[in-house]
């Protein structure tokens, strides 16, 4: 190998570096540093090791085809500086033939733990949670109006902001599920909500108003409805006649709140009663301090409403006669000098 032309081995340079040689040249000198015995002892050295370090890379490149993994998720109502969130978790196991089960409530408790005062929501399963009213109602047509008494109106906000919330919450469920249904502002009035908690007092006045005022027994919000002796024609359903809605001025809400609080409130007016406590919170219509959680309605919300009002046809599209259809024509260019 001394005195020859040819390059010191890459695979020979590249243990040396891995010794700590930081620096190989690769000229005539260094080669005829090494006889031909050292690099016989290396060549076998390294065919000794080679099939080893082929297995390893393999075992690491190549994983058992038996391990099964386990995916499974969480999802957590996180209370913060500016309310409630909700955090969507995707645990993984290796099932190793131990009680799993055990081990997922390990991991969800550890998992839980990690978020202080956060309680993780229970899916609700196949089965609707939402619920009608007991005496179950809607509107003869999918749509209502309303209009808006600002007497007395929260000091938490300027009165166009309450207002504002307060439309944003209704005209959250139009449409929902591609119902059809809509709330319809009207604009103000000077007639009072007949409704205070008490629904023994509320009579009927031939408006729907939403208002502001003490609400008998410590409520944030409360709807409600009056309905008639028949069904709405091919329904199980009693035809509402009028709805009212009370906000109680004196809370201390965020527009965000209020919005929520109106979205809960004007889904009663539609005709759904709360959600079956098992399946809260997570949802609009949940009842108490999950109430205001929030400002569109979910899933299980707009099943209800399509429980009620069914699923709007698409429209027809109309063809204009031949006369008023607009037309372009298209030919081909043709090329000039």
């Amino acid at each position: 190998m001394c005195g020859s032309n040819r390059s010191l081995p890459r695979f020979l340079a590249g243990g040396l570096r891995s010794l700590g040689v930081q620096s190989v040249r690769r000229d005539a000198t260094l080669r005829c540093m090494f006889s031909r015995a050292f690099f016989t002892g290396m060549l076998t050295l390294v065919m000794a090791f080679l099939p080893g370090f082929l297995r390893a890379g393999a075992e690491v490149a190549s994983p058992s085809k038996d391990l099964n993994i386990v995916e499974y998720t969480m999802e957590l109502k996180v209370p913060g500086a500016d309310g409630w969130s909700y955090v969507d978790i995707h645990l993984y196991a290796i099932d190793d033939g131990t009680d799993m089960e055990s081990r997922e409530a390990e991991g969800r408790a550890a998992m839980l733990a990690r978020f202080p005062g956060a309680v993780e929501v229970k899916p609700a399963g196949v089965a609707a949670a939402f619920k009608l009213f007991s005496t179950p109602v809607r509107w003869p047509q999918p749509s209502a109006t309303w209009l808006y008494n600002g007497d007395d109106t929260t000091p938490a906000m300027p009165a166009d902001s309450a207002l504002e919330a307060i439309q944003k919450g209704a005209a959250g469920w139009n449409n929902a599920g591609g119902s059809g249904f809509h709330f319809d502002y009207l604009g103000p009035t000077t007639t009072p909500t007949g409704c205070n908690g008490n629904v023994a007092l509320y009579a009927k006045d031939g408006e729907n108003v939403v208002g502001w005022g003490h609400i008998v027994g410590g409520y944030l919000g409360y709807s409600c409805h009056r309905h008639g002796r028949s069904h709405v024609p091919g329904t199980p359903y009693f035809a509402i006649e009028e709805i009212d809605i009370i906000f109680e001025p004196l809370a201390a809400y965020s527009a965000a709140q209020l919005q929520a609080l109106a979205l809960h409130e004007f889904g009663h007016a539609l005709g759904l009663d709360h959600t079956e406590p098992a399946a809260c919170p997570g949802k609009a219509m949940c009842a108490g301090a999950d109430a205001d959680d929030f400002t569109e309605p979910q899933q299980d919300d707009i099943f209800g409403v399509i429980a009620l009002y069914g699923v709007a046809p698409e429209p027809t599209p109309t063809v204009p006669p031949p006369s008023e259809r607009p037309y372009r024509v298209v030919g081909p260019q043709v090329a000039r000098d």
